[in-house]
């Protein structure tokens, strides 16, 4: 891997100047929740992350939400089996508040992360920071990929 460019150093440095407690504490309450599984947590559990992350903000339907949380719910990583792939584009299929159809790259990094943490996030600060953005014309397959 190649060493930080000075840019994204400096984007690395600003953002640490900014990093308030507040900032974090929300993730780490879903975690927790997540992880001690107790009774009646689901409800609580989507409520905040679909506050922390946006999700009421990205377009998306109550049909979306819930399959989406039935995934996060359900999903089981099986070493060497890419679980992005069959996510976005079942996800895919169900059409937007505006009756079209979006990738939800950033809402299913952050469902995969919540399993496993190791995995990549992409959100429009990862894109920003490494340059590398999801194709806008090409095909859903090409744009996955």
């Amino acid at each position: 891997m190649n060493a930080p460019s000075p840019h994204q150093l400096r984007l690395l440095s600003e953002a640490l100047a900014y990093l308030r407690y507040a900032d974090y504490a929300p993730y780490l309450t879903l975690k927790r929740l997540f992880l001690a599984r107790q009774d009646g947590y689901q409800a609580l559990f989507c409520r905040e992350f679909a506050r922390f992350y946006g999700l009421n903000a990205g377009g998306v339907t109550e049909a979306f939400k819930k399959r989406y949380f039935e995934l996060l719910f359900g999903l089981r990583i099986q070493e060497g089996v890419d679980p992005y792939t069959p996510i976005l584009t079942e996800l895919y299929e169900i059409p937007r508040r505006q009756g079209d159809k979006a990738l939800q790259c950033s809402f299913v990094s952050k469902l995969v992360a919540m399993h496993d943490e190791t995995r990549p996030l992409y959100d429009r600060h990862v894109s920003a920071f490494f340059g590398i953005t999801v194709p806008p014309n090409a095909s859903v397959e090409v744009r996955i990929s």
